[in-house]
């Protein structure tokens, strides 16, 4: 059982390797990604995918779907359809 989600692992040459768990991972995720990902929700008349977010922000994907876990999670964001996303009104 893992006693905490930021556990320090080693391989046998002694690398160290990080290991963070998805939950704590959409935390760390920058204030100004955040905002940034939400105007763009808001901006857009129609539901998005994470890639098209993507394109019209002009951030990364993976700082993107980082962003979105937050933002479903705090519930800034619904999904009318599947793998589709808009700013809750």
């Amino acid at each position: 059982m893992i006693k905490s989600c930021l556990k320090l692992l080693r391989s046998d040459f002694f690398l160290p390797v990080q290991f963070v768990c998805y939950f704590c991972t959409i935390r760390f995720c920058d204030y100004n990604t955040l905002q940034k990902v939400l105007e763009t929700f808001q901006a857009s008349s129609e539901p998005l995918n994470a890639g098209k977010v993507a394109e019209l922000s002009g951030l990364d994907r993976k700082e993107v779907d980082k962003a979105m876990a937050k933002l479903k999670a705090e519930g800034k964001i619904e999904s009318p359809k599947r793998c589709y996303w808009q700013a809750v009104k």
